[in-house]
This record gives structure tokens, sequence and C-alpha cells, in this order.
């Protein structure tokens, strides 16, 4: 991901997190989460990188997807 379009991410991002969220498909709503969560990171802001993170787990949970769930919590170092 380059720096300079973090921004332009996070927009894409929040795009696909409404689509997925909508149509209920929550191993995607995970996948996004996570790549948002990256992006967050990325543009030094660890405080919300970390609750999305933390919003993926949630997501995997619901999606059936507990090795997802748990690297998610890694990440956001629970």
């Amino acid at each position: 991901m380059q720096v300079g379009r973090l921004s332009e991410a996070i927009a894409a991002f929040g795009r696909s997190l409404e689509a997925c969220r909508q149509s209920e498909d929550w191993r995607h709503v995970g996948d996004t989460l996570h790549h948002l969560a990256v992006a967050h990171a990325a543009d030094d802001r660890p405080a919300l990188a970390r609750t999305t993170w933390l919003q993926a787990a949630e997501a995997y949970d619901r999606a059936g997807a507990p090795a997802e769930a748990a690297a998610a919590r890694d990440d956001a170092g629970q």
C-alpha cells in the first residue's frame, strides 16, 4: 500500500465494508476490516487499527471462521 494513498484506500475499504455488511457476508466483512486495520496502522493510528482488528474478529466469529478470528485478535494484541 502506498503511503500517499492511504486515505483513498481507507475510503475504498469503507465502501466495500458497507456493501458486505448489507449482504451479511461476514467472512468478507472480516477480511475488509482486516485490510482497513492494516491501513489505519500504516497511517499511524494504532488505537483505531486495534479497534478495527477486534471488529474483524467479531465478524469472523459470526462467519464461523475461528482461525481468522484468532489471528485478528492476535493482530490487535489480545
